[in-house]
């Protein structure tokens, strides 16, 4: 005879909903990591342009004495070479850690930004001796707390702007000053140019 009963299936879901947690986290992270790779592609592709006009124009310089057999001008050639590499070398750095701000935390110490500023015109010395352009740096910036590859990235791109969209009929005339607003630091980067649309304020 027949027994009456209940029959009872027990399954264990923890593997299963590990796996698809895990399945999150590694979506997520690779999301993570290929914005990462687009930001610094894209800074990559804009900052370094004008770094790499000034060691090329260095290396000519470079080659042009050797050409000519002045041999008195190529240690001081190929000290402005080894400075801009490692100057481009130290923007490179300074973008891989850019890019990968949303994982990782940005350095923060006391930085001159009087040296950063001229450390950014540094890595454009081409396109300032191209366009004949003046930097202006005030003679006491102070010091801030920051990041300096950060910072010098921000110079650079005000300085490259600045320098493209000069008024055609005046060489670029750069200013950099700040104001300190109740222990606040504001950074004043002014130039000469033909200004932006205003459509383009945003």
């Amino acid at each position: 005879r027949p027994r009456k009963g209940t029959l009872g299936i027990c399954v264990d879901l923890t593997r299963q909903m590990l796996a698809e947690e895990r399945a999150r986290d590694l979506v997520q992270e690779f999301t993570a990591k290929n914005e990462a790779l687009d930001r610094f592609a894209a800074a990559a592709s804009h900052d370094l342009r004008g770094p790499l006009v000034t060691l090329r124009s260095f290396v000519g310089s470079l080659r042009r004495d050797l050409a000519s057999g002045r041999t008195d001008r190529l240690e001081g050639d190929l000290q402005r070479v080894a400075q801009a590499a490692e100057a481009m070398g130290s923007l490179l750095e300074g973008m891989t850690r850019l890019a990968q701000v949303g994982r990782r935390q940005a350095r923060r110490e006391r930085v001159d930004l009087g040296r950063v500023a001229r450390e950014a015109r540094d890595l454009l010395a081409a396109s300032f001796a191209q366009t004949g352009a003046v930097l202006r740096v005030a003679p006491a910036l102070p010091e801030v707390w920051g990041d300096p590859d950060a910072l010098r990235e921000v110079f650079l791109n005000l300085f490259d702007n600045a320098l493209k969209y000069a008024r055609p009929e005046e060489p670029p005339q750069i200013r950099v000053g700040a104001l300190d607003l109740g222990g606040e630091t504001v950074v004043e980067v002014e130039d000469r140019g033909i200004g932006l649309d205003p459509r383009q304020g945003e």
